[in-house]
């Protein structure tokens, strides 16, 4: 069992162990609410780390320079942009997944579909078909 600095009853009434809350500042009595709802969640400071980790990786909807990812396969991406003049890119994603590279921009769908088919798939491009 994880050592916790707060604790909670039953009843509800909580605390922190060594501490009594009738001299404690505002501020301080903030801070211990939010440590006692941290503890409430069971997670380890290295589970928080790796959600953020998690979070920071590249998925469906995320936003890079603009684009809104909208697919992605076997370490490529498709994002899109309404308002650039080349609407469409292709990226390689990175090795840590939370990043890109290599970013190849087209100015339709077919043809940013058919490069993301190509590399996504290991496509040759006339077995290809937007």
């Amino acid at each position: 069992m994880k050592h916790r600095f707060t604790y909670k009853e039953p009843s509800g009434t909580w605390g922190v162990h060594g501490e009594e809350f009738r001299n404690m500042s505002q501020t301080i009595y903030r801070a211990m609410c939010k440590l006692l709802d941290y503890e409430e969640t069971g997670l380890s400071p290295d589970d928080v780390e790796n959600i953020q980790y998690e979070l920071e990786k590249i998925h469906i909807g995320k936003k890079i320079q603009n684009y809104e990812v909208i697919g992605m396969f076997n370490g490529y991406c498709i994002a899109f942009n309404m308002k650039a003049s080349d609407s469409y890119v292709v990226w390689t994603i990175d090795d840590d997944k939370c990043g890109v590279h290599n970013g190849r921009y087209f100015g339709t769908k077919a043809e940013a579909v058919s490069k993301f088919a190509e590399c996504a798939f290991d496509l040759n491009p006339d077995e290809v078909q937007a």
